[in-house]
């Protein structure tokens, strides 16, 4: 599903992904950008060699989470990535 140009899964009826993929070097800034903005989102690593991360979030903060995304992308340089086959944890 594409919200606001990014594509997002939407896991049940609560529950939004969106899979990133950036610099290894930013995983920890945008991890304290979220982690500053309780409630907003969740991240998680998928694949610490690609640097690829998660972004979990509620349907009711799913606007505020691409706020804070589309806000930081020139500081940590993200960008869309594919969620990988097998992921269980979401399912």
């Amino acid at each position: 599903m594409q919200v606001e140009g990014l594509e997002v899964k939407v896991v049940d009826e609560e529950t939004a992904v969106i899979c990133l993929e950036l610099l290894p070097s930013k995983v920890v800034i945008l991890q304290g950008f979220f982690e500053l903005l309780e409630g907003v989102g969740i991240l998680r690593t998928l694949d610490a060699d690609r640097a690829l991360v998660c972004v979990i979030t509620t349907k009711s903060m799913l606007s505020e989470c691409i706020g804070v995304l589309n806000a930081v992308k020139d500081s940590v340089q993200w960008r869309i990535a594919e969620l990988p086959k097998g992921v269980t944890f979401l399912e």
